[in-house]
């Protein structure tokens, strides 16, 4: 399979969230990799939401709109994955917002280290402060089972077939599509 210019998914699990999902989707929209699908999963949304949806929807032809009963963010996520088309996955929770080049460094990183896929670390703002959480320090961690290559701007993983999971918040990382279709890594309702 060609590497170069893959579908990636994005999939936003969303319930109630009018103040923030445009400038959610805006990021991810203005990625400067854009070779994207938008999953947004309305998970019963009773305020705006599924109106602001439906608005981007209709404005670009990347956003697609699954309208699900009210059943938690984790099957959100699992029916966005089963509706998803690319070859790799990243998700994002609707009041948060990505870096415009987020996806292309991770996607890089992962061509250029063959890597099935690549987290990065996440900033969090808050009323008076910025923190930044990063899971790892730089280096190359090998285990026997997978190896993971760690520099600033994210972390592969070379071989995710073998890998034990590895816990990382879901969102801050791309992941291969076909690994967690296939490898039954659904989160359980109310995860």
């Amino acid at each position: 399979m060609e590497k170069q210019n893959q579908l990636i998914s994005v999939v936003i699990p969303v319930y109630n969230q009018e103040r923030y999902l445009d400038r959610c989707l805006k990021s991810v929209l203005n990625q400067t990799y854009p070779n994207l699908e938008i999953i947004c999963a309305d998970d019963g949304s009773q305020d705006r939401t599924k109106k602001i949806i439906q608005k981007w929807a209709k404005k670009d032809s990347r956003v697609h709109v699954l309208e699900l009963p009210h059943s938690g963010v984790s099957i959100c996520r699992n029916r966005g994955i089963e509706a998803s088309g690319g070859d790799y996955l990243l998700f994002v929770d609707s009041d948060d917002y990505i870096g415009k080049n987020m996806i292309e460094i991770l996607y890089e990183n992962i061509l250029r280290l063959d890597a099935d896929m690549c987290v990065c670390g996440y900033f969090e703002c808050m009323k008076k402060a910025v923190k930044r959480h990063s899971f790892l320090p730089s280096g190359v961690y090998d285990t026997g089972d997978y190896r993971l290559y760690k520099d600033g701007s994210g972390a592969a993983f070379s071989d995710v077939n073998r890998m034990r999971f590895y816990h990382a918040r879901s969102h801050a990382g791309v992941f291969f599509g076909a690994y967690i279709k296939n490898n039954g890594t659904e989160k359980p309702a109310g995860f």
